[in-house]
């Protein structure tokens, strides 16, 4: 299976043991990571700047992951064309485009619930 892990997860992972640290190693053994540059420069923003570990470090943190590292690839946007350009929906529905509060509530009770009208 293809896993995509979270920064947060990545970091924990590297700055602490636990929980992330264990999936990280399953993961790593037993599927297949996926990552991606945004990913890579946010953690290495990351473990220097707020977890403060040494660069020898994080460069080897960094190295594994862009192993890791796949590239989004750019589609071309979809054509849709609509047969009819008036049977857009609008929005806010007509129904609430009327002022909710042109006339004094009213309530009327029933032994199941409040109707508001």
């Amino acid at each position: 299976m293809r896993v995509f892990l979270d920064t947060n997860v990545i970091v924990a992972a590297f700055a602490t043991r636990g929980l992330c640290a264990d999936v990280f190693r399953v993961i790593l053994a037993e599927h297949n990571l996926v990552t991606a540059d945004p990913v890579i420069r946010e953690v290495d923003a990351v473990l220097s700047k707020k977890i403060g570990l040494p660069r020898k470090t994080i460069s080897e943190v960094l190295a594994l992951l862009k192993k890791y590292r796949v590239a989004a690839q750019r589609r071309l946007p979809l054509e849709v064309s609509l047969r009819d350009p008036r049977t857009v929906p609008s929005w806010p529905p007509r129904s609430l485009q009327t002022p909710m509060c042109s006339s004094p509530a009213t309530t009327t009770s029933s032994p199941n619930a409040t109707v508001f009208r």
